[in-house]
């Protein structure tokens, strides 16, 4: 068999496969076979010929953007990141896809396991996902993999891509809308009543990320949310801080200095931390803080001795609910918004037939030298 015969028959097996989203290169496919092509957030061009009708999602993002979207029937598996989380995640992930079937852990899903089920799979980019070896062996079997996060910096892009995946289909960009327009409408309407209040444009603030020990730079979009609100970030005026990630660890070489420097110099107002999904409790709350090199390395910071410390669940920082990180921030801030954040959190559950938490939700950390102390804060 000639080199040409046998890659046309290899082409006739992988097309008589079914899996029609494998994307095959050469003299067989132009660009305009594609219907559809976006790049996904590994920097990877996925091109389709025919919208997605199927996928297994990755960990917990994808599915929830999945759900505001309303794609809820076209998820036909869910695969969780860590058998630890796997049955708990099930409990509450299963009954808002009824089509799904409970895939094993994302750690040893095997291409076997997925192709019977659906043509493609979506996961996060870098954090609890599949491995490149995995993802060599999906591919080789003529399954589709998609990097999406779906949350943080990348969620409106992310669920934008998530609806051109899918066609775009008229009820799913409705809902798509119906989301943002939600979120950019509270977004304005605390932005417009700070601005009615004034007074907070010189407000200078601390960003903590938690989980990662380390300060949010002004190249993050965690940053950015808090200055659309007011103030800036106080690592702005730190000369040649390395900006090639958008966060500066706690422990980088110098900046300990150069922090202590720019508070001695001019008092920053406020630390705000990112906390994690389970950060629930104040208990919890106290836990991460006295984990953290902020306790351990930043104990001389101003905000200590003013009592201006505060920390969120990382769900509202970053997930669907994030929209309520600038009704909280203003709140802090001394801005009556107007918004009662249980309110917010029922009808976000009623609409989207979830059960999230309406407690838990910010603390204030107030810090006497060893003794660390939270508070649960909630706006009515």
């Amino acid at each position: 068999m000639t080199n040409k015969v046998l890659v046309i028959a290899l082409a006739a097996i992988i097309i008589a496969s079914g899996v029609g989203v494998a994307v095959l290169s050469g003299a067989f496919n132009t660009d305009e076979d594609y219907k559809i092509s976006i790049v996904d957030g590994s920097g990877k061009t996925i091109k389709l010929k025919e919208p997605l009708t199927g996928i297994i999602t990755g960990n917990t993002n994808v599915p929830k953007a999945c759900n505001i979207l309303g794609l809820n029937d076209l998820v036909k598996g869910l695969s969780f990141y860590s058998s630890s989380s796997d049955s708990s995640n099930w409990d509450r992930f299963s009954s808002l896809f009824p089509n799904a079937k409970h895939m094993s852990p994302e750690k040893t899903l095997t291409a076997e396991e997925i192709l019977p089920v659906a043509e493609a799979i979506i996961v996060p980019v870098n954090s609890m996902t599949v491995s490149t070896a995995q993802e060599k062996s999906y591919n080789e079997m003529g399954i589709t993999v998609i990097r999406l996060d779906c949350y943080g910096d990348t969620m409106r892009d992310d669920m934008n891509k998530l609806t051109i995946l899918f066609g775009e289909k008229e009820d799913t960009l409705q809902n798509f809308n119906n989301y943002w327009n939600m979120f950019d409408s509270v977004k304005n309407t605390v932005i417009s009543k700070v601005k009615e209040v004034g007074g907070l444009d010189e407000m200078r603030f601390l960003y903590f990320y938690g989980s990662m020990d380390a300060f949010y730079n002004q190249t993050s979009e965690s940053s950015d949310l808090v200055e659309s609100i007011a103030g800036k970030n106080a690592l702005r005026e730190i000369d040649n801080l390395d900006l090639t990630k958008i966060s500066n660890d706690a422990e980088q070489l110098g900046l300990y200095e150069k922090i202590i420097a720019l508070d001695d110099a001019n008092p920053i107002d406020y630390l705000f931390i990112r906390g994690s999904t389970t950060t629930v409790t104040t208990d919890d709350a106290v836990a991460l803080f006295k984990d953290s090199e902020l306790f351990k390395s930043y104990s001389d910071l101003s905000v200590f001795d003013t009592d201006k410390t505060y920390m969120f669940n990382s769900e509202l920082m970053s997930g669907g609910l994030s929209y309520m990180a600038y009704v909280i921030i203003a709140e802090i801030l001394g801005v009556d918004t107007g918004y009662n954040t249980t309110e917010m959190i029922e009808q976000f559950n009623e609409k989207y037939k979830v059960d999230e938490p309406t407690t838990g939700i910010a603390f204030h950390i107030v810090v006497s030298g060893s003794v660390v102390t939270a508070t649960e804060l909630s706006y009515t």
